[in-house]
Parts: C-alpha cells; sequence; structure tokens
C-alpha cells in the first residue's frame, strides 16, 4: 500500500478518476478503491463521538386496512387507493409509530369496518374490526337532497352508527347531530348552505374522517365520488386518547389528544400528489368543488407535511423528534447523509419507510480508528453496514424517486453537539447542520479542521444529474447531501 505522501500528479490523476467515473456504484466503487490502492483512501471516515438513540420502543401500533378487489370481490380493487394507503402507512413508520397495512377482499373489509355480524360494535382490528381503513363513497345527486344522504356518516345517534348505519367511525357530536336536525328541516338555500358549513367546520376539527379527494369528473360507473380514511373512534389512542401519554398524565384532555393524533395523520396524507395523478380534488371535507353552491372554497385541506405531523403528535404527549428532515432520492444512485440526529439508528427501521423493493442497496466506507472497509446492505439479505448515522455519507440506489424522512434532532436532548473523527486521506463526510437545518458554505462548515484537509479537494455530488461538483469555500451544501474530503491529517470536525 503506497503512503499518502504521493507526487501532486498523481493525486490530480486521482482527482480526474474521481469525477469521470463515479457513475453508478460499480464505477463508484471502482474509482475509490483505486484511490484506496493510491493513498490509503478514508473515504466516509467518519466516526460519530455521540449517537442519540432518542426511542427505542413504537409510539404506539395501528393496523390500517385497504380492499384489493372490488366489491364482487374481484381483483384489483382500488389500485390507487391501495398505493395512497401504502405510503400514508410508511409516514406513520417513518414518525415511530408501528403501523402496518393488511390488504383484504372486499367482503372481509365490509365486515370489518361495518361491524357486521359476528363482528362487535366498536371493535379494533385485533378483535375483528378495524382501527383505520380506506374507502371510497359514489354519488350523483349533487342537490341537497343528495347532500342530505351523505349526513348519516357523521350523525352520531345510534340508529346511524354501523352496522345498522353508515357512521362506520362510531362518531357522536351533539352540535353536529342539531345542526343536521336543523339543515333537514331549513327551506331555502342561504340558510341550508350556512348550516352545511357548520356542520362541515366541526367535522374538519374532530376528524373522525380524513377526506383525501373527489373525482372532477363523472366516472360513468357511481357518479361523481369521494375517497376517505376512517378513524374507529373507539381506538384508544386516536379514538378516545385515553392511551395517549396526554390522556394518561390528564385524562380531561384525553378527547383532545386523540384529536391532536388524527391530525398528525392527516398531515401524513399527500392529497395534492394523489388528487393530482387521477385528476381529482383534494378534500379538506366530503363536500368538494362539485358541490358547487354548497361548496365553501375556505376549508382548505390539511397540508402534507410532516414536521406538522410531528408537533400534532407531540402535542398528544409523544416524544417525537424536534425537526423531520427530508431527503429526496432521484431514481438510481444517490449520495446522502442524515441532517439531523436520527431517533434510531437500526438501517432497517430507517429505511422502512420506503416501498419494499424500491431500495436495492445501500454502501459505506467506515470503520473504527484508522482502519476503513466498504461495507454494504441489501434489504432480505443483510450485509455488514446494520446502522444510518449522522456524520456518515451513503451511496443508497433506489429504483424510482421518492423522499426519505427522518425524525431527529439538531442537538439530543441532555446531550453534547455531536463531533466526528476524520482521518489521514479520503473522507465520506455527512452534513450534519447545526445550530439550524439550513445550507451552509464548504467553508463554514469544514472551518473546525481548516488547513487539515485539501480545499482542492472537496466534492459534492448533485444527485438530481449526477454531476460531481468540486467545492470551493463558497459552494453551498444542502442538508442531506455529503461530501468526499481529502484530509491531508487526521483531525475532529465540529460542525
Amino acid at each position: 500500500m503506497r503512503s499518502v505522501n504521493c507526487s501532486r500528479t498523481r493525486i490530480q490523476a486521482a482527482e480526474t478518476q474521481l469525477v469521470m467515473t463515479m457513475r453508478g456504484l460499480r464505477l463508484v466503487l471502482h474509482a475509490a478503491m483505486l484511490l484506496a490502492l493510491s493513498f490509503s483512501l478514508s473515504s466516509s471516515g467518519v466516526v460519530p463521538v455521540f449517537m442519540s438513540q432518542v426511542h427505542a420502543a413504537p409510539l404506539f401500533s395501528v393496523t390500517l386496512i385497504v380492499a384489493n378487489t372490488y366489491t364482487d370481490d374481484t381483483p384489483p380493487g382500488n389500485t390507487v387507493r391501495i398505493e395512497y394507503a401504502k405510503k400514508i402507512t410508511r409516514n406513520m413508520v417513518a414518525l415511530g409509530i408501528d403501523a402496518k397495512l393488511v390488504q383484504l377482499k372486499w367482503s372481509d373489509l365490509e365486515k370489518r369496518l361495518f361491524f357486521l355480524s359476528p363482528v362487535s360494535q366498536g371493535a379494533l382490528y385485533a378483535t375483528g374490526g378495524y382501527d383505520i381503513g380506506f374507502i371510497g363513497w359514489g354519488y350523483s345527486n349533487i342537490t341537497k337532497a343528495g347532500i342530505t344522504n351523505t349526513l348519516p356518516s357523521i350523525d352520531g345517534r345510534s340508529a346511524n352508527w354501523a352496522p345498522n348505519g353508515n357512521n362506520y367511525a362510531l362518531y357522536n357530536n351533539a352540535e353536529v347531530n342539531s345542526l343536521i336536525d336543523q339543515f333537514n328541516s331549513a327551506s331555502n338555500e342561504t340558510e341550508e348552505v350556512s348550516l352545511l358549513n357548520q356542520i362541515q367546520a366541526i367535522v374538519f376539527h374532530d376528524k373522525p374522517y380524513n377526506y383525501i379527494y373527489e373525482l372532477k369528473s363523472d366516472n360513468d360507473t357511481n357518479g361523481y365520488g369521494w375517497q376517505e380514511q376512517a378513524f374507529n373512534m373507539k381506538h384508544p389512542v386516536f379514538g378516545t386518547g385515553v392511551a395517549t401519554p396526554l390522556g394518561q398524565s390528564n385524562p380531561s384532555q384525553s378527547a383532545e389528544a386523540a384529536r391532536h393524533v388524527r391530525t398528525a395523520i392527516s398531515h401524513l396524507i399527500p392529497r395534492d400528489k394523489i388528487a393530482n395523478s387521477v385528476d381529482a380534488h383534494p378534500l379538506a371535507t366530503w363536500v368538494g368543488p362539485n358541490w358547487g353552491a354548497w361548496y365553501n372554497q375556505t376549508f382548505a385541506p390539511d397540508t402534507y407535511d410532516m414536521n406538522a405531523a410531528a408537533t400534532e403528535l407531540r402535542a398528544a404527549g409523544y416524544q417525537v423528534p424536534s425537526f423531520v428532515a427530508e431527503i429526496p432520492l432521484v431514481a438510481g444512485w444517490n449520495l446522502i447523509s442524515l441532517p439531523v440526529i436520527s431517533s434510531t439508528s437500526a438501517i432497517t427501521t430507517v429505511l422502512a419507510q420506503l416501498p419494499t423493493g424500491e431500495v436495492t442497496v445501500v454502501w459505506s466506507y467506515a470503520g473504527t480508528g484508522s482502519t476503513r472497509s466498504w461495507m454494504y446492505y441489501k434489504p432480505g439479505t443483510g450485509g455488514s453496514l446494520t446502522t444510518m448515522v449522522d456524520g456518515n455519507g451513503y451511496w443508497i440506489y433506489v429504483t424510482s424517486a421518492d423522499t426519505l424522512y427522518v425524525p431527529g434532532y439538531v442537538i439530543a436532548p441532555a446531550s453534547v453537539p455531536p463531533t466526528y473523527s476524520l482521518v489521514l486521506g479520503w473522507n465520506l463526510v455527512g452534513f450534519k447542520p447545526q445550530p439550524s437545518i439550513a445550507n451552509e458554505t464548504v467553508h463554514n462548515y469544514l472551518a473546525t479542521i481548516s488547513g487539515k484537509y485539501d480545499p482542492n479537494n472537496v466534492w459534492i455530488l448533485d444527485n438530481s444529474n449526477g454531476n460531481w461538483i468540486r467545492a470551493t469555500d463558497s459552494t453551498w451544501i444542502r442538508p442531506g447531501e455529503a461530501m468526499w474530503v481529502l484530509m491531508v491529517t487526521s483531525a475532529t470536525l465540529r460542525p
């Protein structure tokens, strides 16, 4: 093995090799291994002094159900609904919820959602009922009569509760019940619209259902229709709230805690993206633009926002990290790092939110002391790479574009700021900004190791186009990115 103190000519040759050949992992490994042979390459030689393990146990457990057949039990059912149910489930997992999605044929789903015999009314998934479920409704009568036909699903009187009626969430709000009676007996449209707006405002606040979208045009089968996600309001976390941390510490706030959890899950629904994929309107309530005068455009759907979801969970008393980082992934190879101190370091947990089969492999070049070696992880197979932590860079290959969400902390509670050990030679350095999650210049980020790295050999990959950028002091690095840094001596990086 040759010494790092080689000639400038050989260093420049290695730089050229790094820039021109690192295009897919086979080439990445080839280039990096050539560098390792040439000058004891120590890429990804970033060993965190501190690593937080904030919550080992899930916040709570829940099973979501969706049909994988049509109502006659023939497959495949509503495939768009299945896909967004998967996405919502993965987003829940990303925030530390033990969420599982079960696909059922329609007849089995119907029994659970509507508590058909022998299922007991209000039963949870574990006892034959459901926790959270996804279905859609069709309608063709855009009149007061049509609106009236939709109201039993939110009418809390027992005659409307499933299995006898369509209120399968088992939602009950006395004010809504009274407003429904007033709406049904009203005789002019102005009064009816006002009453309907009041009903919608309460239901939107309470969120027994998260409404997702309505089709923009008649689908020639069921007329118009909307999609929804329902909560079993008997569930102890998001139904009654008695099992939430807030509900347990202050029983009088159980219902409010449950509402916070339901609102958190609403923020995990990418309504705009779903609606755009099927030519539909994203919904705040079940009354969308198709309803004309009955529609109130001041009701805006909850934003798709992981940090807003985390805030709502904290309001329910859960210990959720203070920030959720978003790392965009392009189809193919990505060079990334975790910009926060993740709430878990297990690679299987960090990547669990991504669809099965989407991640092909993850590579890192790391180790302890001055020893470095390539380590990899393959889903379903395993490998020597078992963790993903802040400070390190990672090559990840995904089959389609996606976003990796990483809940974590800028600085973990009751701890000191992290530091990272870099060794002589090449290091694959993760970007861990602080005191806030924001872009930073390379010069500022590497200030604590000034004079100990070669300023002409800092490289950042633009994942969007696969181009390498030779960074200068004024080059910006963004959260989620990583960089190759050539160290001329070992040093400790203090972001």
